[in-house]
């Protein structure tokens, strides 16, 4: 299957974290959701740091340092979520869709699988973002591209969660 083929499974992929720095900073919130034809599935679990966020990381995703402090760290969260995907019956190269994936959401990851010693899935990484072709002098913004007609909508889906996600913390 080609990835943009309506048949063909992949994950959306979205995270909100304590900051920008993908070394330093760590996840608070992991969004998943499996798209397969007209199937459509979502895991969204916050992830206790180990700190409090930054008052510029809270404005964003609105998670209040109580509720991080509530939720599992990242080494039970992952290990959950790894058990959870295993049941959806995916390839093991599902490929996974980041907006701004290569520049952020990936190395995040791989550097907080590394901090706690988990393998890389061998997942086909991938970034919306740059392989759609905007009209000339239109935006390449996420918010942009759900916006115009015609365009894979299939990308739109983290923006979707995302837009769910930050009207639940209002």
């Amino acid at each position: 299957f080609s990835l943009w083929s309506p048949m063909c499974p992949y994950l959306s992929l979205d995270f909100e974290t304590t900051g920008l720095d993908t070394n330093t900073d760590r996840i608070v919130q992991i969004g998943l959701t499996l798209t397969n034809g007209e199937t459509h599935r979502v895991i969204e679990r916050i992830v206790n740091p180990g700190y409090p966020c930054t008052e510029a990381a809270r404005a964003i995703h609105r998670i209040s340092d109580e509720e991080l402090a509530r939720a599992s760290d990242f080494p039970m969260v992952w290990s959950v979520i790894v058990s959870e995907l295993a049941g959806w019956d995916l390839p093991a190269d599902v490929p996974v869709c980041a907006w701004n994936g290569w520049s952020f959401d990936f190395p995040l990851l791989s550097a907080e699988l590394a901090r706690y010693g988990f393998p890389l899935p061998l997942w086909r990484p991938c970034d919306p973002k740059l392989a759609l072709r905007p009209p000339p002098g239109e935006s390449r913004s996420l918010e942009a591209t759900c916006a115009r007609p015609g365009e894979r909508r299939r990308v739109c889906l983290i923006h979707r969660w995302r837009q769910a996600a930050h009207r639940v913390r209002r």
